[in-house]
Parts: C-alpha cells; sequence; structure tokens
C-alpha cells in the first residue's frame, strides 16, 4: 500500500474576488511539483470578504475541519516559484515564512519584524528567527494552527457557524499591532519560533510588480546603522518577558483536535454542471445573470473577471506542456471551482452559474475543463453594442487602472464585438449540444418566452421568479449597469445607434461589423455598406 501523501491546504483570501493571472500560473505549477514529491495540495481560494481578519480565520477553520497537515497562507496579488513552496514545506519547523516586498513607492518596505537590522540565525537551520513574519508567504503546521486556534477567542458567524480570533488587532500600551504580529505573538508563546527564510524575496502586484532582496536590504542596514522600519516607522519591540502578547492567557500544548467527518456522499460546485454566459460587454450579461440568480436552484454571482484570465492560462500551459494535459487540466479545474465555490455556498441553492462577458472567448477552455457545461452566448446588434461602449470611455481595466481601449473609438468597439461574437460562435460546432444562443431583443421583448426555452436547455425547470428578478435584493455594487437590472425589462435600449452613432461612426462600424451584422440578421445582405 502506498504512502498517503502528505496534504497541504494553499490558503488565498481575495476580498475583492481578483487575483493576479500570475499567481494562478504559481499555484498550478506549485501543484505540479509537489505531487512529484508526494505532497498533496489544496488550492482554496476564498473571495468576497472585506475583512481579511475573518477570511483568514474561515480558511483555518476550514483546515483544521478539512484535517491537513499543513496550511500555507499566500495572497492573491502575488506570483512565486513553485521551488519556494517545497522548500518552506521541507524545513523541520512549524512556522516558516518568507519576505515579501510591500507595495510601496517612497522606501523599501518589507513583511518582517524585528528589534533591529542583526537578526539571529539558528545554527540548525540556517534559518532567520524575527519576531514576526507576515502571512503573505506562511506556512504553519498542523501543530501550530492548532494552537493558534485554540488560544484565541470564540465568536460566531452570521450564519450560527463557529470561528475563532486567530487573526485579531490589537492595541498594546498605546501601539497598533497588526493580525500578522498577533498570530506570531501567539505562536511564539505556545512555544513556536518564528523561522524566516530569506534566500528569496516574494515579488508583490499592484500597479506596478514590487520586487526586492531582502538579504541586500538588511545587509545595507547593517553597513548604516540605520533602522528602517518593516512598519515604515520603526523596527518596533515585541518584549515578551515585560509584554506578553497574550497576557495572562494559558496556551495549551500542540495537541490534534479530532473532527467528526460526515459520512455522506460530498456535493461539490460541480456535481450538477455549472453554467457559463458570456458575450460582448454591454449585450446583456448582467440582465441574464440576475434572471438565472432568480431561479431556486441557480447560484450566479458577481462577475468572476480573473475567470477568463485563467482559463487563458490553462490555455497557454496546455501548448506549452502538451505531454501532460490531464494533470493540467486537473490543476486549472481546481483553480476554477475554488473560485466559483464561495458564492455558491453562501447561497445554499444545488447549482452554480458563472457571468462574465469574456467567458464568451474561452468557451472551447471551459468546455475542455466542464465537458457538461452549458454555454451561454447573449448576443446584442453590434451597432448598439458600440454605442453602449462609445458611452462609456471612463471605463478602466481593473488590473491596469488604464482606460478599456474598445470603449475610445467606434472601431476599436465594433472590432471588439467581431471578435468576440466570432470567437464564441466558432466552438458552437465543436461542443455536441452544449453551446446556447440568446439574443438581447428577444430576452427584453418576450423575456417569459425565452427564459422557458433557456431553462428547458440548462435542464432546469422554468420559474416566474426569473421574471421578477428586480424585486429581489442583492448586491449590485460590482455591476456597470447595476441601475438598469433594478428596472423590470424594457427595451428602450433597442436600436439606440439610430440617436447615438453619428453617421460618420456608423459607416465606421458597418465597414467592419457589416458582414457579421448580415449574417446575424440585423441587416439585409445587401446593406452591410449603407
Amino acid at each position: 500500500m502506498g504512502q498517503t501523501p502528505r496534504r497541504v491546504m494553499l490558503a488565498t483570501p481575495a476580498h475583492d474576488w481578483r487575483a493576479d493571472v500570475r499567481f494562478f500560473d504559481s499555484v498550478l505549477r506549485t501543484v505540479k511539483l509537489c505531487a512529484e514529491h508526494g505532497i498533496e495540495i489544496i488550492p482554496v481560494f476564498l473571495p468576497g470578504d472585506a475583512l481579511v481578519q475573518k477570511a483568514r480565520n474561515d480558511l483555518v477553520r476550514m483546515a483544521i475541519e478539512a484535517s491537513v497537515d499543513d496550511i500555507f497562507f499566500i495572497d492573491s496579488d502575488q506570483f512565486w516559484e513553485p521551488e519556494w513552496v517545497l522548500r518552506l514545506l521541507q524545513y523541520p519547523v512549524d512556522v516558516v515564512g518568507a519576505p515579501v516586498r510591500k507595495k510601496a513607492d517612497d522606501k523599501e518596505v518589507y513583511n518582517v519584524k524585528a528589534n533591529g537590522p542583526f537578526i539571529p540565525v539558528d545554527e540548525a537551520t540556517g534559518l532567520w528567527l524575527p519576531l514576526a513574519v507576515g502571512t503573505g508567504f506562511l506556512r504553519l503546521s498542523r501543530d501550530a494552527l492548532e494552537a493558534a486556534w485554540l488560544a484565541s477567542d470564540e465568536y460566531t458567524n452570521p450564519d450560527g457557524s463557529a470561528g475563532r480570533m486567530v487573526f485579531d488587532v490589537r492595541v498594546l500600551e498605546g501601539k497598533l499591532y497588526g493580525e500578522d504580529t498577533i498570530l506570531c505573538g501567539k505562536l511564539a508563546d505556545a512555544g513556536f519560533p518564528i523561522y524566516l527564510d530569506p534566500t528569496f524575496t516574494v515579488p508583490h502586484v499592484g500597479m506596478k510588480v514590487y520586487e526586492g532582496d531582502f538579504v541586500a536590504y538588511i545587509e545595507g542596514l547593517q553597513k548604516t546603522e540605520t533602522v528602517v522600519a518593516a512598519n515604515g516607522d520603526n523596527w518596533g519591540e515585541i518584549n515578551r518577558t515585560s509584554t506578553p502578547i497574550n497576557e495572562g492567557s494559558a496556551f495549551p500544548q500542540p495537541r490534534k483536535i479530532l473532527m467528526d467527518i460526515p459520512d455522506e456522499p460530498i456535493t461539490t460546485v460541480d456535481t450538477i454542471p455549472p453554467i457559463f454566459i458570456g458575450g460582448a460587454g454591454r449585450s446583456g450579461t448582467t440582465l441574464l445573470r440576475v434572471m438565472l440568480d432568480s431561479h431556486p436552484n441557480i447560484a450566479c454571482g458577481p462577475e468572476l473577471t480573473t475567470f477568463p484570465g485563467v482559463c487563458m492560462q490553462a490555455a497557454q500551459t496546455l501548448g506549452d506542456h502538451p505531454h501532460d494535459p490531464a494533470a493540467i487540466g486537473d490543476g486549472f479545474k481546481a483553480i476554477l471551482d475554488q473560485m466559483m465555490e464561495p458564492y455558491w455556498l453562501e447561497s445554499g441553492k444545488p447549482r452554480v452559474a458563472v457571468k462574465t462577458p469574456h467567458n464568451a472567448l474561452v468557451f472551447a477552455m471551459l468546455h475542455l475543463l466542464y465537458p457538461e457545461a452549458p454555454l451561454i452566448h447573449i448576443i446584442r446588434d453590434g451597432r448598439d453594442v458600440v454605442a453602449s461602449l462609445l458611452a462609456m470611455k471612463d471605463w478602466e481595466d481593473p488590473h491596469t487602472g488604464k482606460t478599456i481601449d474598445y470603449t475610445s473609438t467606434a472601431a476599436g468597439a465594433a472590432s471588439y464585438w467581431v471578435q468576440v461574437v466570432t470567437t464564441a460562435r466558432e466552438v458552437a460546432s465543436a461542443v455536441r449540444g452544449q453551446y446556447y444562443e440568446v439574443r438581447y431583443e428577444d430576452l427584453t421583448t418576450n423575456p417569459s418566452s425565452v427564459l422557458v426555452k433557456l431553462s428547458h436547455f440548462i435542464g432546469e425547470p422554468f420559474n416566474e421568479a426569473m421574471l421578477d428578478y428586480h424585486k429581489i435584493p442583492r448586491d449590485l455594487s460590482a455591476e456597470a449597469n447595476a441601475e438598469q437590472v433594478s428596472k423590470p425589462v424594457y427595451s428602450d435600449a433597442i436600436g439606440r445607434w439610430k440617436q447615438d452613432l453619428s453617421p460618420q461612426d456608423l459607416g465606421t462600424v458597418m465597414g467592419i461589423a457589416g458582414p457579421l451584422l448580415a449574417e446575424l440578421g440585423y441587416i439585409e445582405a445587401d446593406a452591410e455598406s449603407a
């Protein structure tokens, strides 16, 4: 009988539902490398909680309930080499992290706390012994995790589940200490030294990539004897002989917590095939999203902006490594599952749907990973799409902060519409009846008929609640057209191009999109150049 693999939860909170594509590439390569060394990596991506301390507390609870051997915290705005994870997993210690360069332009700052630049070194391992290391790149053993859990105050979540304040922010003697420092204090007081591997520095992604060399930084401080703070002010002091982080608390020795695991079959996010919705931006994807989300069996949450990017990375990785498609596909599917899971679990519904316009560009990859999943393509008259896009001139790419180019000119908008619609439709013949088109014009003029047919296609009974989507409270803060989908369905926006497009812009659109408009029946074939 083979040896049971070591199980490691890779725990990532992401309050804004976003992650850099390089993060997912690092996850995939880490899963593969660790599998080769008998280590099972379980990525858990937990988005949507604005209170990052609570999200991390939830991840700790999940790790304990899942009986993993280690939890490895990695933030979603970072990327790394898989060997770094493997290296930290192989050290014979319970708590070990790595330096992460913080996102500061005016100074070089890292996530490490110490009493000065002369950080002690552990002779047995060669690792450094700071006072605290941030959780951006930090591994805890099962014993250390359980000790921190038992040392933390209990609380009850809004859903009634139990939690513990493992990550906490406190004011001690007039100084504010963040959750990373508090966690390291709990661990040290429970008998677990905090170790640091300084031989690599993890990059941090913001408006640019922040990279550094922590060893060179410390050596520079030692030479100049200039003490620059890890938190931007001073190195700070955590003197456990006079002011323990948890003064007065009794910390039990690390021990195993036995959890009861239910025997019933486990339902996962893809037990019932998920539904993927895509289409060119401003084509009605959000309207279709709230209609489906109103169905009692379907949870269709806020847009997952990085979802298509992960699929594109999967396609690129498969192209670079065609010899191992099954493992690569499984790795990326695990990431996508984790992205879909939080809203699905919160909803309590049996089935999940994902609406992101650019899903339409990756229908082929989605079909490869989820062969039974319906692919719903919503199409709108390209002239109206262009008119709507040009009205969004201040629309910014959330990843770059720059204005999206296809909202700037009629030519750019028309080319974008043609690209998205054409790419999505090319998949239809290859997906064995899993592709379905919805016309925006039909959805807004005869929604009942369209939704009855769509419900049949996805294998769900039609439900009248889908027509009353505007009566159901939901968070629409992330939607560009929240106001429109908060009202009953209306068709006033059909034909808006007649008022909004200048003759010059209309001529540009027809020159680029005319053939596709004719193919879709929006114009007569002989009117392409009109």
